[in-house]
């Protein structure tokens, strides 16, 4: 094989390899890989055909083999020159001296210079006067190092300064070929303004979300001081008058009843219930609006226990009613106790509540896991409710039956709910018109609470 032969190759291959440096993981200039393949394969090419022609070379005339060759050259300048073209990103070469002696159509574009304005120019031309002298003494530096490739803004961004005198952000690498005593630099750039002009966008749109959050969550405190006020307003402003109504109301019942038409005193007595009604519902108000205040404590429940504790003080406050309460094993939760306890009254006295009707109040709690939640559920065999009216269940003053046949201030559930939507769980229900009711809600499990290995016998009133 002659020199002829594998010069254009060799010069491809120099290019080829270049460009598959800056296809390497991390770096930024996108060649297509195509121009590479096809770099490679018309160097193979070519050194096929030499084979085979200093196979044939005994057979030829020298005349028509430096002809070829000539053509060949020719051929591999083309394709190389083609090569250097397509990129969209800068491909700049300077001799050892650092002046340009390649300015591909990319540089051009980024650059404003034509190849003929800045061929044998120092690379300074295309840099900002304040950068100019550190960039030379970098191309020194890696020249006479053994690394055949470097990232230009390792240390520091890259400033490009265009014809017009514009600077602008950049990306660069530099590689070094040598062949022989020749030394060759290439300086791979890509023009970065839009990527800077979007990233400033981002820091904008960032801060500017940061100040709305910090005025929301101003607001929101503000908000928080004033419902914290009017609690304090309800239970001192409005309480105190409403006990006063009815501390009056139950003296005139009592001290003047002998004076009092039979009328006036069932006024009284309505104006008494009243205020009672008034003072429970302030009541329920008032711990439903401290939830959200109420910081958690969290520890290790024993949740059958705890079921049971609460039917005891049930039992205690409903002495003429039968009631048949099964508690079976429950899983141990890890929650706030005082909260938790709160969740099984109000669930526990609803279903009391709501069996009235029955001569026997038949009610069950249990327990099941459900994936990486416990599942509790308290069942009556009370008068049950329409389905289609489950989603006011949990609002608050919601109700699905009359207060004269039921008493309340429809703030129970909403507290159950809230309760157990802070703990990471969830409410529902499930019913039928005169079939009870079933109430379920979840707790995320823990692994230190799991479920004893014998469980213990469930509890049930005597």
């Amino acid at each position: 094989m002659r020199t002829s032969d594998l010069g254009p190759a060799i010069l491809v291959l120099g290019v080829a390899l270049v460009l598959l440096v800056r296809l390497a993981p991390g770096s930024f200039v996108q060649v297509p890989i195509v121009v590479v393949a096809v770099a490679l394969g018309w160097m193979l090419a070519v050194a096929v055909g030499a084979r085979r022609r200093g196979a044939a070379g005994e057979r030829r005339h020298p005349a028509a083999e430096a002809g070829a060759a000539g053509a060949d050259l020719r051929a591999s300048r083309q394709r190389l020159a083609g090569i250097l073209e397509i990129a969209e990103d800068a491909i700049i070469s300077l001799d050892e001296a650092q002046r340009i002696v390649l300015f591909n159509h990319g540089a051009e574009r980024i650059f404003g210079y034509t190849m003929a304005e800045v061929l044998g120019k120092p690379l300074d031309v295309l840099l900002p006067e304040r950068y100019a002298t550190s960039h030379r003494e970098h191309i020194a530096r890696f020249g006479l190092s053994p690394m055949a490739t470097r990232r230009m803004d390792e240390r520091a961004e890259i400033i490009g300064r265009r014809k017009d005198g514009g600077e602008f952000a950049a990306e660069a690498s530099i590689s070094k070929l040598e062949i022989g005593a020749e030394k060759t630099f290439t300086v791979f750039l890509r023009d970065i303004t839009a990527r800077k002009q979007a990233e400033a966008e981002i820091l904008r749109l960032n801060a500017g979300l940061e100040r709305e959050v910090a005025a929301r969550t101003a607001e929101l405190r503000e908000t928080i001081e004033e419902l914290e006020a009017f609690s304090y307003s309800v239970s001192h402003d409005l309480g105190a008058p409403l006990r006063a109504i009815g501390g009056f109301a139950a003296i005139l019942a009592q001290d003047h009843a002998a004076r009092l038409e039979p009328e006036a005193r069932r006024h009284l007595g309505i104006i008494h219930d009243n205020t009672l009604k008034m003072e429970r519902l302030i009541d329920d108000l008032l711990a439903f609006s401290r939830l959200s205040r109420r910081r958690l404590a969290p520890v290790r429940i024993d949740m059958r226990q705890l079921a049971a504790s609460v039917f005891e003080d049930l039992k205690a406050m409903n002495p003429e009613r039968q009631l048949d309460v099964r508690i079976n094993d429950l899983l141990p939760a890890h929650g706030d106790p005082a909260m938790m306890r709160q969740v099984f009254y109000n669930l526990l006295s609803n279903a009391v509540k709501f069996s009235r009707p029955r001569p026997i109040a038949a009610i069950e709690v249990g327990c099941r896991p459900e994936g990486t939640d416990n599942v509790y559920s308290v069942k009556d065999n009370g008068v049950g409710f329409d389905m289609r009216y489950v989603s006011k269940l949990f609002g608050v003053f919601r109700r699905l039956h009359s207060a004269e046949a039921f008493e309340g201030t429809g703030v129970g559930l909403a507290i159950v709910e809230r309760i157990v939507r802070r703990h990471g769980g969830r409410v529902w229900a499930e019913a039928a018109p005169d079939a009870g009711a079933t109430f379920y809600f979840t707790l995320p499990r823990r692994a230190d609470a799991a479920p004893a290995s014998v469980p213990p016998p469930p509890v049930a009133a005597p």
